[in-house]
């Protein structure tokens, strides 16, 4: 068999055929196009965060809200407690007609952490996977854990730590990125002044509507007073990705554009920070919100 195999891979004049062209050969790897030029990658991402950024607090409020129409025979158990644990999977009905079905927890309170009378430590912590639905039909989904904590006081401000994992979603929400629905796994920390100005770092990312955005490294208020820093992503319909690096040299809310990680598309500008100061409102709000124990 080898002889016959061997025979067969030379031509008539002794000169041994390689076998069809470039049949041994790789074959160069497709480059994506970019589909955006820097300008239309800059005025995606304006686009993409116009509904806000999704952060703990209308979440544990929205969940708070409607397990305050529960009762003792559904969801049952906790529920004045902000415990849910409706395994059935078509879920229960309250006397008020509020609907709920899943499992999860809420809690939310200041604490004395340095027991010198003053209230200097929040905590918002929500674990959950399921569904409420109100009265008229609108329906909260949830599914994924939350955690916000403030230490400092009104008048001295103070830090934050905060990150959102999940899918959440409530079309009568006040937060436009809970009406949009949001699908996100945020890390972010900073400090809050006594003037309610604050600093952001942040990282990971965040679906909202049907736009996403990443962020690396992404700041708020730190290199460029009042303006972005870092980098900041947006996603094409095929899934590609245009990153915005912030120039803070110039501290103009522009920087260079990145295509797919390696295929610079120039510079561009995109001023995103009303977006960011909007959503931290309510943040913001609750380091006010503190008062000493009676």
């Amino acid at each position: 068999m080898f002889t016959l195999a061997l025979a067969l891979a030379c031509t008539a004049d002794g000169v041994e055929d390689s076998g069809p062209t470039g049949s041994t050969e790789m074959s160069e790897p497709r480059h994506p196009e970019a589909a955006y030029t820097a300008e239309e990658a800059a005025s995606a991402l304006r686009e993409a965060v116009r509904f806000g950024i999704p952060l703990p607090p209308p979440t544990v409020a929205t969940w708070r809200e409607l397990m305050a129409h529960g009762d003792d025979e559904c969801p049952g158990g906790q529920w004045d407690h902000g415990a849910l644990e409706v395994f059935p999977p078509d879920g229960c009905t309250a006397a008020s007609g509020y609907w709920y079905q899943g499992v999860g927890s809420a809690q939310a309170n200041w604490m004395d952490e340095d027991r010198d009378g003053n209230l200097d430590l929040y905590r918002q912590e929500m674990k959950t996977d399921g569904a409420m639905m109100d009265a008229e039909g609108n329906k909260f989904y949830f599914g994924g854990a939350i955690l916000l904590e403030l230490s400092g006081t009104p008048e001295a401000g103070g830090t934050y730590e905060a990150e959102i994992l999940g899918t959440y979603g409530y079309p009568l929400a006040e937060s436009l990125w809970m009406q949009a629905g949001a699908s996100t796994g945020s890390y972010l920390s900073g400090e809050i002044a006594a003037d309610g100005s604050f600093t952001l770092l942040g990282n990971g990312g965040f679906t909202v509507g049907e736009q996403s955005v990443g962020m690396e490294d992404f700041t708020m208020n730190v290199g460029c007073p009042g303006l972005p820093g870092g980098t900041l992503g947006v996603r094409d319909e095929a899934g590609y990705w245009y990153d915005l690096t912030y120039d803070e040299t110039t501290c103009d809310s522009c920087g260079e554009v990145v295509f797919d990680n390696t295929q610079s598309l120039g510079r561009a500008c995109a001023e995103v920070t009303p977006a960011f100061e909007s959503s931290f409102d309510e943040v913001i709000a609750l380091m006010g919100e503190q008062q000493a124990p009676p």
